[in-house]
């Protein structure tokens, strides 16, 4: 039997331009919450800046812990959660996950801002 090195360049050919078509990959990012920004923390003058004032400027806090003494700790926090995935047809699959928080804290005494810090 004959070979024919040029007879199988057609299929080489044709399994280059199919094999676009079976590779995949996708990725997506969501965030929530609201942490404040270096330039909003600037803004908070320690042993000046009520809570209240907080309130107005950067809205409601993620989450709020009120103690017995009058003080509290509240917190603006951010969660940005990026998944990605990729195929190749029928060879292999795999996927990601990655969550990322910040979040700003501050610390008030009697309705004044005592303590503002980054977790």
């Amino acid at each position: 039997m004959k070979h024919r090195p040029l007879a199988v360049l057609p299929i080489f050919a044709s399994a280059l331009m199919l094999s676009g078509c079976l590779i995949s990959s996708q990725s997506s990012t969501t965030a929530s919450g609201r942490t404040l920004s270096t330039q909003d923390s600037r803004s908070i003058e320690i042993g000046k800046t009520t809570g209240d004032e907080l309130i107005s400027s950067f809205g409601e806090p993620t989450s709020r812990i009120d103690r017995p003494d009058g003080s509290s700790t509240w917190k603006w926090c951010r969660t940005e959660t990026r998944n990605s995935s990729g195929a190749v047809f029928l060879i292999f699959g795999g996927s990601s996950t990655r969550t990322e928080s910040n979040c700003a804290v501050v610390e008030l005494s009697a309705g004044v801002v005592r303590q503002v810090r980054s977790e």
